[in-house]
């Protein structure tokens, strides 16, 4: 079709009042004819024509500057009953309830401004602001779309669309239209420190090196490359390197609420915790909206079971800015550390609005259920690692009685201990396929709790064990290990999970005083490979701790299952085996830690797990060793 036609098809589209065919043709138009300049002309002469029709153009432009005003909204309705098809009125009304966060009537207003005047690509613009208010994301990043074919290059446009693709953590996508804008904007100092802090939020360090390089080499006095390189050394985890970027920054910016933040930051990976708070809250001192800063707060007020005052610091985050979603997603872990279940789970939802949380959801056009119905087949799929997908199996058996049919969706190695004692569910394996003709709605594993783990007493109604081990693996375990009436006890101490290893883990030989009791017998349940580790603490104290060479710990979970079954205790750090232990009903002690390695699903109460009553929890008082919680286990296995 060649561009007269086109253009003819724009023209007959506007005439039926059919927009999205009208902006497809337009952009067929700039595929076909890049540097031809009619279409914009086109454009151009439709803006034009709809401004000259309006006698109030005057009004508008002054209107613009009292938009916060009381009467803002009054004066446009009454110019609206003047000029009822003036598009730009509309517009202005949907940009006064833009900036009083009411999006609902936002939307509506600036829809009609785009039904009136189709060309003003800035409708377009506040239309995806206020979809993204909506959470309406993919909406939004749409409407930005259409924005662009009327103005190509325009810079904010394309700004716009490079963030909505990181709101949707379409990061592949994003950085391909950073890349062009800096092709089009080399000199744009602001683009290029933006992509930088995105590639770093998502550990491109090497990428975001690249261009810090080439910016610092124009400006290298400039103090905002000099904190992103100090983020840089926190992404590789030289943290005392990018405190001290951070103390060189604050030399130039005395005030920066932001630096001291970082520095808090810093503080809080190197333990530091004392130094930590009086960082932030210099912060907030500095710039009482500052909401990272009371965020970061409450993560370190949580390490001392402040949890109250955390939850408050959190509740000051999100008053200043609602759509903190790391924040939300915080407070929802803390209200469930609590007990406050109802609440928690509601706040726990934004998990998915959040850049640190690395789960997608998956790709259906049904939708999340939100009420239990027994004539439904409901999908219910796992989002984290499998010691998370075992807690929340702890809900499957009641779920399914809700459900007309349950198909649950989780690690394949997980599969073997669920079966046999859940036979009226369907589990398949995360590689494995099922389409949308397969089930009526679907649910995360982290939203089965808001539906029937509201309130403490709901978690009473869990049955335990419900997975279960090969029997016959168990008994070979028992006859090997367990001669002459000793006690055999299953042994863990390391934990995998990469951000928080560190803090979870601890060294084989600082349980000494646990291994050196004498009618113990010990089974190594680690998934790593751990001769070493074993050859050491034998040879130089003599203890033996065993290990079932038959069973991949790792790869074969329910042979690991087996192992636990057999012993007649466990003690173990906060790994995968916790969460076996506990869905084992097995007697087991875990050793948690202080700060950061505490997550929430390890609230207790008189030393108990809600999740597994089974599990008696001794929590280290301080950062600096585990003398506390070994101690006291030390204590209570003189009685065992």
């Amino acid at each position: 079709m060649n561009l007269e036609n086109l253009l003819k098809k724009v023209q007959l589209s506007l005439n039926r009042k059919e927009l999205r065919n009208a902006l497809n043709y337009i952009s067929e138009i700039r595929d076909k004819y890049p540097l031809n300049k009619r279409i914009d002309e086109f454009i151009n002469s439709n803006k034009k024509k709809h401004i000259e029709q309006s006698k109030l153009f005057h009004e508008i432009i002054n209107l613009q500057k009292d938009i916060r005003n009381n009467d803002f909204a009054l004066k446009l309705l009454e110019l609206i009953k003047l000029e009822p098809n003036n598009g730009y009125l509309y517009g202005l009304l949907g940009d006064y309830h833009g900036s009083i966060l009411d999006f609902k009537k936002a939307k509506l207003y600036q829809e009609k401004a785009i039904s009136l005047c189709p060309f003003e690509e800035v409708f377009y613009i506040n239309l995806s602001k206020s979809l993204s208010g909506l959470k309406l994301y993919k909406q939004s990043l749409e409407a930005l779309k259409l924005s662009k074919i009327l103005k190509p290059k325009e810079l904010e446009t394309n700004l716009l669309i490079a963030r909505a693709h990181i709101r949707l953590f379409n990061y592949k996508s994003a950085f391909k239209v950073y890349n062009e804008l800096l092709l089009n904007y080399p000199n744009n100092l602001e683009i290029s420190i933006e992509f930088c802090r995105h590639l770093l939020d998502i550990k491109e360090t090497n990428n975001a090196i690249k261009i810090l390089d080439q910016i610092n080499s124009r400006q290298d006095d400039y103090n905002e490359i000099r904190i992103l390189y100090g983020l840089v050394k926190l992404n590789q985890n030289n943290v005392k390197e990018a405190k001290g970027i951070f103390l060189d920054a604050l030399r130039l910016e005395k005030n920066s609420s932001d630096i001291y933040t970082l520095i808090g930051l810093a503080d809080e990976k190197l333990g530091n915790y004392f130094d930590a708070i009086k960082n932030h809250k210099k912060a907030i001192n500095l710039d009482p909206n500052n909401f990272n800063a009371y965020k970061n707060l409450a993560v370190i007020t949580s390490f001392y079971d402040k949890t109250e005052e955390a939850i408050n610091y959190l509740k000051k985050s999100i008053e200043i800015n609602p759509q903190f979603y790391e924040g939300i997603y915080y407070l929802g872990q803390l209200q469930l550390y609590s007990r406050s279940f109802e609440l928690g789970w509601k706040n726990f939802e934004s998990r998915w609005d959040c850049k640190d949380y690395h789960q997608k959801k998956i790709n259906t056009k049904k939708k999340q259920l939100i009420e239990l119905n027994k004539k439904i087949t409901l999908f219910t799929w796992s989002e984290q690692g499998i010691g998370d997908q075992i807690m929340y199996g702890s809900m499957f058996s009641e779920l399914s009685t809700h459900v007309g049919k349950l198909i649950v969706k989780l690690d394949k190695r997980l599969i073997p201990i669920f079966k046999d004692l859940h036979s009226d569910i369907t589990f398949i394996g995360k590689g494995d396929k099922l389409f949308d003709d397969d089930f009526d709605h679907h649910l995360p594993f982290g939203s089965i709790g808001s539906l029937i783990r509201n309130h403490e007493i709901d978690f009473r109604r869990n049955k335990y064990p419900y997975i279960s081990g090969d029997k016959n693996v168990t008994s070979k375990i028992t006859k090997k290990y367990k001669k002459n009436g000793e006690i055999l006890v299953g042994m863990s101490w390391s934990s995998s999970k990469a951000m928080l290893s560190q803090e979870k883990s601890i060294d084989l030989e600082k349980l000494l005083p646990i291994l050196n009791f004498k009618n113990f017998n010990f089974i190594d349940l680690e998934y790593k490979d751990t001769a070493e580790e074993r050859k050491l603490i034998f040879r130089n104290y003599g203890v033996k701790i065993h290990k079932e060479e038959s069973i991949n710990n790792f790869s074969d979970i329910i042979g690991l299952t087996s192992i636990i079954d057999a012993c007649d205790f466990v003690i173990t750090c906060s790994n995968v085996n916790a969460h076996i232990c506990g869905a084992l009903n097995k007697k087991t002690f875990l050793l948690l830690p202080f700060g950061r390695g505490r997550l929430w699903n390890w609230n207790k109460k008189n030393e108990k797990s809600f999740w597994y009553p089974s599990i008696n929890i001794l929590q280290n008082n301080n950062e600096e060793s585990w003398d506390y919680p070994i101690k006291t286990l030390k204590e209570r296995l003189k009685n065992e």
